[in-house]
């Protein structure tokens, strides 16, 4: 697809967080916003499919950039604001 549109990747990220601090901001989500669907079961069987189908895209695409996000969500800013900071003044952005 990427080639029939004639787009180039200048960046791949994985933007990772540890499984237990995902599943404890997914139950907090779940009380903030009356979510039914965010249980812990909803939680496994997605993050399942996240294993046996996202995971093994990193082998693949090796060469990306690796973001924590297992910090506030200021702390994932500044990794990114970090990791473009000079893509916008190439015309990269």
């Amino acid at each position: 697809m990427m080639i029939k549109y004639n787009i180039e990747i200048s960046k791949k990220i994985f933007i990772d967080i540890d499984k237990e601090v995902a599943l404890s901001r997914m139950i907090q989500r779940s009380k903030e916003e009356s979510r039914e669907d965010d249980n812990e079961e909803t939680y496994n069987n997605r993050y399942k499919v996240f294993e046996e189908n996202t995971l093994p895209l990193l082998n693949y695409y090796n060469d990306f950039s690796r973001i924590d996000n297992n910090g506030t969500l200021e702390h994932l800013y500044e990794q990114l604001d970090e990791l473009f900071k000079g893509d916008e003044k190439n015309g990269d952005l």
